[in-house]
C-alpha cells in the first residue's frame, strides 16, 4: 500500500501550483520586428555551402534557417553525432555502439584541474560518462534526428532503422531539471524500456507508485518516475533496468540527480510527467503612474522565460493545473535578477553544478521573471546610454580645457593626414578590415563631438564612406556570400580555417559587429553636419548593414532568410563565437569584450536610426552581458561562482561549454589572455567592466607585466586602465614622448587621449 500524498503538497510554504499574480508586472512579447525583408540574394551572390545538415533535420526544418551556434550544434555536423550537448544541468549525448541516449551529471568535486600550475590554467568536466543510458530491448540499429530548434530549445529523437520512426523522444531545453524520455508505442512491435549505466547501479527501489530511487555506483542519487504505474521497472542486473513487459502506450520516463535532502524530492512528485518544450523570452514591464497626469506608461523592468510546458500529472491524472509547472534551474546570473517575492514562491532547495557557470538553483514554474530593482537601475542606465565616451545621460559634460581640446586636435589632424583608410582596411579578413573602419570611425566621432572641428570631420567622413564603400559593394579581398544551406552571410573561401572560420560561422559577432558600429558613427554624424544622413539614404548601405544585422543578431522568427538570434545565447546571457565545427567540449567564447561591441554596434545603429524595438532588444542584451561576464568571464576578488583556485587568474581566457582555459587561440602571453576580454575599449565598457575589478586586474597581474610590452597591447592596457585610473591613462597617452608603437591596430590616439579625458572629467564631476 503506499501512500500517496495530496496533490499539491498540503503545508507547502510555497503555493507551487497557484497562478502567478501580475498586479504590477505586465508580460510583453520580446519585439520581434523585421529588421528588414530584403533578399539577400540580391545583394550577395547565393553559395551552396560545403558542408550541409543532416537530411532529417533539413526535411524537419521545412525551409526554416537552421542555427550554427547553438548548445545542440554538435548533432548538426556529420562528426558531431555521438559528442555531447549541455542543457545545464545535465549533458546527453547518443551511443551507436549502445544505441542508446546518455545522459551525465558532473559534480563540482569530479572537475579535472591543471595540477602543473598555479593559479590552474584549466579546468575541465570529464566526457563520457554514462551515468543513465535511454534504450528499448528491440535488436535493431538505430539513428538520431534533431529538429524543433530553436534558440533555447530542441527535440533529439532515437530513431529505429527498422520503420524510420522514433523509438523515444526527448524534448530538451536548457536549464531542464527532468530529462524526460518519451517512449513511443507501435501496434506493431513488442519494445521493453531499457535503462541502463555503465557506471552501474548500486540500488533501485520503487518507493511510491511512480517514483524509484537509485544509487549509482559513484554515489550519486538519482531518481525516475514512470507515468504507467501498471508497469514494473525491474533491475536485470548491475547496469541494466528494464520493463516487466511492453509497452502498451506512449510511455514518459523522467530522470533527475537530488544532491539535496532526500526527503524533499517529494517537491516534485507534483509537477512529475510535465516537462517544458520550448522557451520564448518575454519583456516584463512595470505600469507607472505620474503624480501630475493620470496618464500611464510602461517601463521595462526586466525580462522573463516564458515556458511551453507538455504532459501530464503522473501523480494525479484528472488534475490539469494552469498554468502547469515544471522542474527548472536557473545560473547564478539569473538568481542576480530574480526578486525576493519570485524566490520565495518558486524556489526549491535543490541545487545542482553547472560545467562551468556555477551552481544552479531549483525551480518549479512556468516562468522565470528577472526583474528586481537593482535590474531596473542597470536597465535605465542603459536606456540613457548612446554614443559618447562618459556614457549615461542625454547631456553629458563638455571637456572645455583648451589644453587638452588642442591636444586631441593636434593629433587628430596629424593622425587623419597620415592615414590611408582605403589601403589600410584593404585586407584578406573581415576581422581586421572591420577593425580598421571602426578605428576611423570613432577618430570621425572624436573630431565631430569632442573637437568640434567640422572641416577635419567632413575630410575624414569622406574618406571613411569611400573606404567602405568596397565593402557595400563586395569588392574586398575576399568578398561575401549568402549562403542558401544555413542562411546567412559568409565568407567566399571554402577554406574552414580561413579569416578564424568565417565561411563556417565563426565569430560573425565579432567580425561583423565592427562594420555595424562604423556605419551607426556614420550616419550620427552625418545627422549631426546635415540634419539627415544621406549615407543611410542610400539603400545599398542600409541593406548591406542589416544584412550583417540579421545574420549575427536577428530577432525575428519571421526571416525566412536567417536563423533568430544566430550568437546570442540567451540562457547562458552570452555569445557563443563557435560555428559548425564539433567540439567535445561545445561551444566557445574567446573575448566577451567583443560580443559586448557586437550587440552595442547594433545598439548604436538602432539609436541612429531611430529602431525603437531593436534598441530595446539590445539594452536587453546588455544588461545579460553586465551579469553574465562578471559571473563566468572576468572574475573580481568576490567571484564565487567559480572554483576559488581558478579566479586568481582573473579572467576566463576561452570559456567553453565543459571547461575554461586561461589562453587565447593565439598564443599564451598574459597581455593576450587578459586584454582579449577589454578591447575595444568603448563608452560601453565603463558599464560591463567595474573600476573595482580593473584596478584588482592591474594590481595583481597586470602592472607587472606592462613595462616590459612594446607594442600594441600595451596601449590596451593603459586604455583599460582608463576604467579606474583615468588621469594615469590620460598622462600616458598624452606624453610628448608617446610612441605609436604602443597603439593596436584597432585603436588610434585620437579615441584614446578623447576617452581618457572624457572619464577624467566625469571623475572630476563625482
Amino acid at each position: 500500500m503506499y501512500d500517496r500524498p495530496k496533490f499539491p503538497l498540503p503545508g507547502e510554504q510555497n503555493n507551487l501550483l497557484d497562478t502567478m499574480s501580475t498586479t504590477t508586472t505586465e508580460y510583453q512579447p520580446l519585439p520581434l520586428n523585421l529588421v528588414s525583408s530584403i533578399d539577400p540574394r540580391g545583394i550577395l551572390p547565393p553559395k551552396i555551402h560545403a558542408l550541409s545538415p543532416p537530411s532529417s533535420t533539413l526535411t524537419l526544418s521545412r525551409g526554416f534557417p537552421i542555427p550554427t551556434n547553438k548548445f545542440y550544434g554538435n548533432l548538426l555536423l556529420p562528426n558531431g553525432q555521438e559528442l555531447p550537448l549541455w542543457v545545464h544541468p545535465y549533458s546527453l549525448w547518443y551511443s551507436k555502439h549502445d544505441n542508446s541516449i546518455c545522459v551525465s551529471y558532473i559534480s563540482a568535486h569530479q572537475r579535472v584541474f591543471d595540477r602543473d600550475n598555479f593559479p590552474p590554467q584549466f579546468y575541465f568536466n570529464p566526457v563520457g560518462i554514462k551515468s543513465i543510458m535511454f534504450s528499448t530491448t528491440l535488436t535493431v540499429s538505430t539513428s538520431i534526428s534533431v529538429h524543433n530548434l530553436t534558440h533555447m530549445a530542441c527535440q533529439l529523437d532515437l530513431i529505429g532503422s527498422h520503420n524510420q520512426m522514433p523509438l523515444i523522444q526527448f524534448p530538451l531545453v536548457q536549464g531542464t531539471g527532468l530529462i524526460t524520455a518519451l517512449y513511443k508505442f507501435y501496434p506493431n512491435q513488442s519494445s521493453k524500456i531499457c535503462v541502463k549505466s555503465m557506471v552501474g547501479f548500486r540500488s533501485f527501489v520503487r518507493e511510491t507508485p511512480q517514483r524509484y530511487k537509485i544509487v549509482l555506483n559513484d554515489n550519486k542519487l538519482w531518481f525516475l518516475y514512470c507515468n504507467d504505474q501498471s508497469l514494473e521497472l525491474l533491475m536485470q542486473d548491475p547496469q541494466t533496468i528494464v520493463s516487466n513487459r511492453g509497452i502498451r502506450k506512449d510511455t514518459t520516463i523522467q530522470v533527475t540527480v537530488w544532491e539535496s535532502d532526500p526527503n524533499s524530492i517529494s517537491l516534485l512528485d507534483q509537477v512529475a510527467g510535465f516537462y517544458p518544450i520550448s522557451c520564448q523570452i518575454s519583456l516584463l514591464t512595470k505600469l507607472s503612474s505620474s503624480s501630475s497626469s493620470t496618464t500611464s506608461s510602461f517601463d521595462l523592468s526586466g525580462y522573463s522565460f516564458i515556458y511551453s510546458i507538455s504532459g501530464e500529472s503522473m501523480l494525479n491524472p484528472l488534475c490539469h493545473p494552469v498554468p502547469p509547472k515544471c522542474f527548472i534551474y536557473a545560473l547564478p546570473h539569473h538568481m542576480n535578477r530574480i526578486s525576493e517575492t519570485f524566490l520565495s514562491k518558486y524556489r526549491i532547495p535543490s541545487y545542482l553544478n553547472s560545467t562551468v557557470s556555477g551552481t544552479m538553483t531549483g525551480f518549479i514554474t512556468d516562468r522565470l521573471d528577472m526583474n528586481n530593482d537593482n535590474y531596473v537601475h542597470d536597465l535605465d542606465l542603459m536606456k540613457s546610454m548612446s554614443f559618447h565616451p562618459m556614457g549615461f545621460g542625454n547631456n553629458p559634460p563638455i571637456i572645455t580645457d583648451n589644453e587638452i581640446l588642442q591636444l586631441i586636435h593636434n593629433v587628430a589632424t596629424q593622425e587623419i593626414s597620415q592615414c590611408d583608410i582605403l589601403s589600410e582596411s584593404n585586407l584578406d579578413s573581415m576581422y581586421f578590415s572591420g577593425k580598421c573602419l571602426a578605428k576611423y570611425a570613432w577618430i570621425l566621432y572624436s573630431t565631430c563631438f569632442i573637437i568640434k572641428d567640422l572641416d577635419l570631420t567632413k575630410k575624414l567622413l569622406k574618406m571613411l564612406q569611400t573606404a567602405f564603400s568596397r565593402f557595400i559593394s563586395n569588392n574586398q579581398i575576399i568578398p561575401l556570400n549568402y549562403d542558401t544551406t544555413w542562411k546567412g552571410v559568409i565568407s567566399s573561401t571554402n577554406e574552414p580555417m580561413k579569416d578564424f572560420g568565417n565561411s563556417y560561422y565563426n565569430d560573425h559577432h565579432f567580425h561583423y559587429g565592427y562594420f555595424v558600429m562604423t556605419g551607426a558613427i556614420i550616419i550620427k554624424v552625418e545627422q549631426f553636419i546635415y540634419g539627415n544622413s544621406p549615407w543611410y539614404q542610400d539603400m545599398n548601405n542600409r541593406n548591406w548593414i542589416e544584412l550583417l544585422i540579421r545574420d549575427y543578431n536577428n530577432p525575428s522568427l519571421n526571416d525566412p532568410w536567417f536563423p533568430q538570434f544566430r550568437s546570442f545565447d540567451w540562457f547562458n546571457g552570452h555569445s557563443w563565437a563557435k560555428g559548425l565545427f564539433e567540439s567535445s567540449d561545445g561551444k566557445d567564447e574567446e573575448s566577451s569584450s567583443e560580443d559586448v561591441m557586437s550587440i552595442y554596434a547594433i545598439k548604436l545603429w538602432a539609436n541612429a536610426t531611430s529602431n525603437n524595438n531593436l534598441e530595446l532588444i539590445t539594452n536587453l542584451q546588455l544588461t545579460i552581458l553586465k551579469d553574465s561576464i562578471n559571473h563566468y568571464f572576468i572574475y573580481d576578488d568576490s567571484n564565487v561562482t567559480e572554483p576559488p583556485q581558478f579566479i586568481l587568474n582573473k579572467c576566463s581566457g576561452i570559456l567553453f561549454e565543459n571547461k575554461i582555459h586561461h589562453t587565447t587561440y593565439f598564443g599564451n602571453n598574459l597581455e593576450y589572455i587578459q586584454m582579449i576580454h577589454a578591447i575595444p575599449i568603448l563608452p560601453i565598457s565603463t558599464f560591463i567592466r567595474s573600476s573595482t575589478f580593473v584596478q584588482q586586474e592591474w594590481d595583481q597581474l597586470l602592472k607587472n607585466i606592462v613595462d616590459k610590452l612594446n607594442d600594441g597591447w600595451k596601449g590596451i592596457i593603459m586604455l583599460n586602465m582608463a576604467l579606474c585610473d583615468p588621469i594615469l591613462a590620460y598622462s600616458f597617452f598624452s606624453n610628448p614622448q608617446f610612441d605609436k608603437k604602443y597603439l593596436d591596430g584597432g585603436q588610434s590616439l585620437t579615441w584614446s587621449l578623447s576617452y581618457c579625458a572624457c572619464l577624467s572629467l566625469l571623475l572630476q564631476e563625482q
